[in-house]
């Protein structure tokens, strides 16, 4: 009998040597029989994995295997999703392609759970090396979308994830295990779900521009997930940028951070071409911390707007942090921030162990290659009372140059109360904050809107903004708070 089995398996592989390559659609799949996709309406698949299964079988010319844990169409082959498909996942039910994934649909298509099955479904995955992913209109509930392909690429746009559920053993709503480039996730919305949205693995290299997205994160409960977990591209180019992400504040119990960020490998910083992860013009708000930054990593801040993060981590007596920066003395963290907005946390910046690199600003010299004119505004942060804008709880000095504080007249004297530092632990390092920066006051900017009538928005370094979100801008020769 074993004999015989693994003829059938030898017979198989040779169908599948042999078998010319094929573009799936879910009809065609669910004309298969026995493996374990059905079509229940029209339009409408039901993808259900029997976990009494054993071994592996393959069909349809060994294009397609299956197992008691996954539907997999083989290498050579692909996926071509249709407008008003409806793809429902039964308990433990994963669905994997080695191959491209043509999910382009003009009117909108559905990945979703058995009704009854909402806690318990996987989802989509793609496999196997140097295939393609491009979504666009999909609904995507209760499951995740895992890439797990080498040298991948992937276009995911207009697209809805929510109440990504607990059992699916993924972090996020969009999981990346592989390297990837050229690739972008633009103006989707994520909402809701017990994990983040977007995770990065720490072994991938990803090159991916992260645009125009709504992140709100309504009840994650999992200790350290973030909404966008990111690792440094390497030589790649990632780009965070006009994204709103909105964490549950006080309506919940959470752990929930807005964007963490690790180089878990410890070497990204230190490579001669290494690039960092560009974050611009971001609205972050109503998470324990807005942004964590771990050892290694590599991170320009722009124009953000870092406000109300005022809530500790679940039973303990830290967190509020609008950007926090811990890094060992070996693979110290290097970043970079210009004319961000860091308002009602408890601690505004948070420099832990090592702040051997950290640059908020440093206007001696305006040749230098580390110049950068500061311009981020720093209002009330405030912990127990005792006003914190930047807290360096590192042995090494930080520049802080040419920034305005939330202090009513940008004097030494005063901006001292707001920085702790040296002057308050002699075991600490020095924030250089003088000279500060000239600008107006806060309670004098003017609130306008994104409607003025010359149309053009320029952010603090000059340069003009075609799509302004929350924060402060230059329009029309004066500075303008876009509420």
């Amino acid at each position: 009998m074993k004999n015989i089995r693994n003829l059938f398996f030898i017979l198989a592989l040779c169908c599948c040597a042999v078998a010319s390559a094929k573009v799936y659609t879910m009809k065609e799949l669910s004309q298969i029989p026995d493996i374990g996709i059905t079509e229940v309406s029209e339009g409408v698949y039901h993808v259900e994995i029997d976990q009494s299964r054993s071994g592996t079988a393959y069909y349809d010319e060994g294009r397609i295997s299956v197992t008691n844990r996954r539907i997999t169409i083989l290498e050579g082959n692909s996926l071509k999703i249709l407008d008003g498909d409806t793809i429902k996942f039964g308990n433990r039910a994963s669905f994997s392609v080695n191959g491209d994934i043509d999910a382009d649909v003009a009117n909108g298509a559905t990945l979703t759970a058995i009704p009854g099955c909402e806690s318990h479904a996987l989802g989509m995955r793609m496999e196997s090396s140097n295939h393609v992913l491009n979504m666009n209109n999909l609904t995507v509930e209760y499951v995740y979308l895992a890439l797990n392909c080498v040298n991948q690429q992937f276009t995911i746009r207009n697209c809805v994830f929510k109440d990504l559920n607990g059992e699916s053993n993924a972090p996020s709503n969009v999981n990346i295990f592989r390297d990837a480039d050229n690739s972008t996730v633009e103006n989707c919305s994520f909402t809701g779900g017990y994990g983040g949205a977007i995770s990065i693995a720490a072994s991938a290299h990803v090159g991916v521009i992260i645009r125009d997205n709504l992140f709100v994160q309504t009840n994650s409960i999992t200790p350290g997930i973030a909404s966008l977990v990111l690792t440094p591209p390497g030589n790649r180019t990632m780009i965070v940028e006009n994204n709103r992400l909105i964490g549950p504040g006080a309506a919940i119990t959470t752990n929930s951070s807005g964007i963490t960020v690790s180089d878990m490998r410890g070497n990204s910083v230190f490579t001669q071409d290494a690039k960092p992860i560009i974050f611009r013009n971001n609205y972050i708000a109503d998470f324990v911390a807005g942004i964590i930054i771990f050892d290694c990593a590599k991170v320009r801040l722009e124009n953000n707007e870092i406000v109300n993060n005022n809530f500790t981590f679940i039973g303990e007596d830290y967190g509020g942090y609008g950007i926090s920066i811990k890094s060992s003395e070996e693979y110290p963290c290097e970043v970079f921030a210009t004319g961000n907005r860091i308002e009602g946390n408890l601690i505004g910046v948070n420099v832990q162990f090592s702040g051997s690199k950290c640059n908020f600003g440093k206007i001696d010299d305006p040749t230098a290659p580390d110049y950068n004119p500061g311009q981020n505004v720093f209002v009330n942060n405030i912990k127990d009372g005792v006003p914190c804008d930047m807290w360096n709880d590192s042995k090494y000095d930080v520049y802080a140059q040419g920034n305005t504080w939330s202090v009513p007249k940008q004097t030494e004297e005063l901006i001292e109360t707001v920085v702790h530092h040296k002057t308050d632990n002699p075991l600490l390092g020095q924030v250089f904050f003088m000279p500060p920066g000239q600008y107006m006051s806060v309670d004098q900017l003017q609130v306008d809107d994104e409607n003025a009538s010359d149309g053009i928005y320029y952010n603090l370094m000059g340069q003009p903004v075609t799509k302004p979100t929350h924060g402060i801008y230059i329009n029309k020769g004066k500075k303008v708070l876009l509420p």
